[in-house]
């Protein structure tokens, strides 16, 4: 296993009550968070170390209250931007596909 830097941002757009949201890589929860800002003016940047074998990941968000709309944008893993893959991500932006080569 070979530690990854991971890199993304967290958009959201909401109102009234600030939701939760809980960040997925593989099968594994690394965070759960309260987006307490005004989605309009501000996003998060989350930064976290995972331990990943080579091959295929994949990183997704969960919205845990129902209320507002996640979006992640910009992943970079080991400060390589990674590609969208519509087909196999959707085009919600709340799950993104990766390969780590070595």
């Amino acid at each position: 296993m070979f530690q990854r830097h991971i890199k993304f941002d967290v958009h959201c757009h909401w109102s009234e009550t600030p939701p939760v949201y809980r960040v997925y890589v593989d099968d594994d929860m690394i965070t759960e968070r309260t987006f307490g800002w005004t989605g309009y003016d501000h996003y998060i940047q989350e930064n976290m170390v995972c331990d990943l074998k080579p091959g295929v990941h994949c990183i997704r968000i969960e919205n845990c209250t129902g209320s507002g709309n996640f979006q992640m944008l910009k992943l970079r893993v080991d400060n390589q931007e990674m590609p969208k893959q519509p087909g196999k991500d959707g085009y919600d932006n709340k799950q993104w596909t990766f390969a780590c080569n070595y």
